[in-house]
């Protein structure tokens, strides 16, 4: 995503929010005060060589865009908080689109370690207790045939629980092994220490940022068509909620749909979705079982379960799973919290999904949308 935005967008300013979907997140002096101290200390982190040669090893990444990453630096000074009187906590982050990109999966993952460490840590729950559970979700998915990946940094509950839950799935699902079902996890760091594959798929914000320079009528064509030139066809997975499920398969054209090697379902209802895709395809001369479906909205073990039973081999299934595996701590909640671009540009970006819970940005605009798509219905 960095690599991409400053391949054709570099410079354009960015603004980013928390938001919390469920509850507010209200905090105490003791997170203010870690959460300030480790702020600051991003600024210190710097790309490492040993990570450098990684990187260059995914045949992802060209020579130029790593030698920006190894002189980036976190600039602390771009991310504004506070806490009101109740101790919500607010954060926005703002600057070149470029730099900024990188502060949303940090700074989540923060946040949600410092609020269980410093202000509600959960009940007793040992590392050894947590990778047994999290063998046991292996070896439930490897039994049931799920293809699955680790998607869990931003919202887990420590860094530790993350890598051990990493290592439970590779003693459930070992790489050598033919029914293994772990593809891989989107934290780049675990994939180069444990020897998988780093995982993940474009994000809503690079289709924002396109509604808000060609508006919503172009922005998810361009958006797919601009990846699609920048990484030659590979990294193929279209995310399909930006603006609502009915305006993506109204801009899937055949083009893209042949191109695309598959779609990112993240709000709304997998079954639903996939018995539409699977109409579109068709309806298209195009041979389903070629393509890839990724389901990635708030999956547990029983749902990826129930979600694979009905594509029932019509489609190769993939499995984003995020919180269930990174923050599942008997008698704690997980927090539910993003952070999502709202200006690009100086102008309002917003968000709409296929689950109102799961808009965000200014309400006018997103009014204004919702009718001009309503329209082109």
């Amino acid at each position: 995503m960095q690599q991409a935005v400053l391949s054709r967008y570099g410079g354009h300013p960015a603004a980013y929010e928390l938001f919390s979907r469920r509850r507010p997140v209200r905090v105490n002096e003791s997170f203010a005060e870690a959460f300030a101290a480790e702020l600051e200390g991003m600024a210190a982190l710097r790309l490492q060589d040993h990570e450098r040669a990684y990187l260059g090893g995914l045949d992802l990444f060209g020579d130029d865009y790593l030698e920006y990453l190894s002189d980036f630096r976190f600039q602390p000074d771009t991310v504004a908080w506070k806490l009101d009187r109740a101790g919500e906590l607010s954060i926005e982050v703002e600057g070149p689109w470029e730099e900024v990109i990188l502060w949303e999966v940090p700074l989540l993952a923060l946040v949600s370690e410092l609020y269980f460490t410093r202000v509600h840590p959960a009940a007793q729950d040992s590392l050894e207790d947590y990778r047994l559970r999290s063998f046991r979700k292996g070896q439930a998915l490897r039994e049931a045939g799920c293809r699955f990946a680790d998607f869990g940094t931003r919202r887990r509950y420590s860094a530790a629980h993350q890598e051990v839950m990493i290592e439970a799935m590779l003693e459930a699902n070992p790489p050598d092994v033919e029914d293994s079902c772990l593809t891989g996890t989107s934290n780049v760091e675990l994939a180069r220490k444990y020897g998988i594959r780093p995982v993940g798929t474009v994000a809503h914000e690079w289709i924002m940022a396109h509604e808000v320079m060609f508006g919503v009528e172009q922005a998810n064509e361009r958006a797919m068509q601009e990846w699609l030139d920048i990484y030659n066809g590979e990294a193929a997975i279209a995310l399909t909620d930006t603006y609502t499920s009915s305006l993506f398969f109204r801009d899937f054209t055949p083009k893209l749909s042949g191109a695309y090697s598959g779609v990112r379902q993240d709000s709304g209802s997998p079954e639903e979705f996939f018995d539409r895709l699977l109409r579109h395809y068709r309806a298209r001369g195009i041979d389903p079982a070629g393509k890839r479906v990724v389901f990635s909205d708030g999956l547990n073990v029983g749902r990826v379960r129930e979600i694979h039973r009905h594509v029932d081999g019509r489609m190769q299934d993939a499995y984003g799973i995020g919180t269930h595996l990174t923050n599942d701590i008997p008698g704690s909640e997980p927090l539910d919290i993003v952070i999502k671009m709202t200006r690009f540009d100086g102008e309002h970006a917003v968000k709409l999904s296929d689950e109102p819970g799961k808009v965000t940005g200014d309400a006018d605009k997103c009014r204004r949308i919702q009718e001009l798509i309503g329209a082109l219905d």
